[in-house]
């Protein structure tokens, strides 16, 4: 079975930011689908995945959804980093790809080392978190992906609602929304402490 230290944390938080956050969060799935489908998300694609906190010029940031989210369901936008693929280029690829913009890395903030459960079943995921500042290319127009249907700007407030939103989901989105939390809030409490 995957342990933590398979991927040399110490050695990532040494490059891109010694003060920056780790923690350890279990997280037991309710339903298979979602769990199944990481592990083989995992298995086949990836370790793991980047949370990018892009800021606007406007100093707000974006938040998206898929067109099959439930309605009114927005969250701070993630992407796949394959495994052994360096994570700096792996956050530039992905604001790429998913909201067709250049940006700066302003920060790195913290890693989710998440061990994931169902019965007896565990495997383990990785959530590296980025502050970026926008820089270029147009929101989505640009995109090369084509998962994303709709973004808005959001502010503390704004994140921290959407993060509650995403705890409140109903059963059959009740893992992916708990998961989602863990990726939104964080954002959220950052930008609180951003606004001090």
């Amino acid at each position: 079975m995957e342990v933590f230290n398979q991927i040399d944390t110490s050695a990532i938080l040494q490059r891109l930011g010694p003060d920056a956050w780790v923690k350890d969060i279990d997280f037991a799935f309710a339903q298979k689908r979602f769990f199944y489908r990481t592990r083989e998300l995992v298995k086949h694609d990836r370790m793991g995945e980047v949370v990018f906190a892009v800021e606007r010029p406007n100093g707000r940031f974006i938040c998206v959804r898929s067109k099959e989210y439930p309605e009114g369901v927005f969250r701070i936008p993630t992407g796949g980093v394959g495994h052994r693929e360096d994570i700096l280029e792996a956050v530039t690829r992905e604001v790429g790809e998913e909201l067709g913009l250049t940006a700066s890395v302003e920060r790195f903030l913290g890693i989710n080392r998440v061990r994931m459960t169902y019965g007896n079943e565990a495997l383990f995921f990785y959530s590296f978190f980025f502050h970026l500042k926008e820089r270029g290319g147009n929101l989505l127009v640009d995109a090369t992906d084509q998962e994303v249907s709709e973004v808005c700007e959001a502010g503390e407030e704004e994140l921290h609602g959407f993060a509650h939103t995403l705890l409140g989901l109903d059963a059959e989105w009740r893992d992916w929304g708990h998961f989602r939390y863990l990726t939104t809030y964080p954002v959220a409490a950052y930008v609180k402490a951003l606004d001090r």
